[in-house]
């Protein structure tokens, strides 16, 4: 359990760093799409933590409460993406491109730490 809470903790800050290196690119770059950029981080991060929390909580559940727990959080946190970015859409289809290099920012961390730790 400490390991992960540690691994946990190690990949948000790889994220938050990664994010504010990207976020400065965009933010000098592409002034406008830095707070689609950001919400995008924040969304990754918001719903890897669910995730993380709720995997975690189910581990000390029965076998078929575990399969529930996991589906239903899958649909929450893909219900969660999809309503955030309608949102983004709606005011400028061109947002959705900074929203999702913010939220890829959480795959690239995933891998970033996968090589640290190798």
């Amino acid at each position: 359990m400490q390991e992960t809470v540690k691994a946990f903790k190690r990949i948000v800050n790889i994220n938050f760093i990664l994010g504010l290196f990207i976020g400065t690119f965009v933010f000098i770059f592409f002034r406008e799409y830095t707070k689609t950029f950001f919400m995008g981080l924040f969304i990754s991060i918001l719903s890897f933590s669910i995730n993380a929390l709720l995997i975690n909580y189910s581990f000390n559940l029965k076998r078929k409460s575990q399969k529930r727990i996991c589906t239903i959080s899958l649909v929450l946190r893909a219900v969660l993406v999809c309503i955030v970015a309608l949102f983004i859409i709606k005011e400028n289809t061109n947002y959705i491109f900074s929203f999702m290099l913010g939220y890829t920012c959480n795959f690239i961390s995933l891998i970033v730490y996968a090589c640290l730790i190798r």
